[in-house]
């Protein structure tokens, strides 16, 4: 049963040419193949699908105003730079780490 946690993201092809949505309209669906990031936003609405296998790297982020969860990943069909913004990254990624995700 995959854990599921509310926050942001922000996703796109780099740090600065990327989408940024807050809390709570994204959320991360951590399962033991496959990580799921759901985005729904206004006119916004997408799926980011991360499998295991494309997954390289996970670790906790912060930026400006926020902490979370980057995902480093070799997905070919997935946008390069992910990050899931939480209240409780430490726990996020406690919940990757229990589920097989390398640090």
């Amino acid at each position: 049963m995959p854990s599921i946690f509310c926050g942001g993201a922000r996703i796109g092809d780099s740090q600065f040419d990327a989408i940024n949505v807050t809390f709570p309209f994204a959320k991360l669906e951590v399962g033991d193949r496959q990580c799921i990031i759901k985005i729904k936003f206004l006119m916004i609405s997408k799926i980011i699908l991360l499998k295991k296998d494309d997954i390289q790297k996970v670790e906790i982020y912060s930026g400006f105003f926020s902490s979370g969860i980057k995902f480093t990943h070799c997905g070919p069909l997935v946008p390069k730079y992910i990050v899931f913004w939480t209240f409780s990254p430490k726990k996020v990624y406690d919940s990757l780490l229990l589920a097989g995700y390398q640090s």
